[in-house]
């Protein structure tokens, strides 16, 4: 009977081992699946520089170096073509497939 004991708490410890690990490689794998595409980073960084651009407008305005006439052209300029990629970040969200079929049917999830 003591064979069967020590083969049954090897199976069990096996299983715990496994519930345990499995939900961890999951994770790192599916974060290594979900790597924006180069489209993606791309229009992050325009954001990030078009953001960049209209806090440097606002301090040449608040400094006196730019007119309120050149200021709100600028600015009317800047933020129109920041919606843009906005515009054109949430379209490729939108339009890009779940990594796997994993996330498929979750609640909050795009398909």
């Amino acid at each position: 009977m003591s064979e069967w004991g020590g083969l049954l708490a090897g199976v069990l410890a096996a299983a715990a081992a496994w519930a345990v690990a499995r939900p961890l490689w999951k994770a790192r794998h599916s974060e290594a699946a979900e790597e924006p595409s180069p489209k993606m980073e791309d229009l992050r960084a325009r954001k990030e520089a078009l953001l960049g651009a209209l806090r440097e407008l606002e301090e040449d305005r608040e400094s006196g170096r730019l007119g309120e006439e050149d200021y709100r052209l600028l600015r009317a300029r800047l933020k129109a073509e920041a919606a843009s990629v906005l515009r054109e970040m949430d379209s490729l969200s939108e339009t890009t497939p779940p990594s796997s079929g994993a996330d498929a049917g979750r609640p909050g999830k795009r398909v």
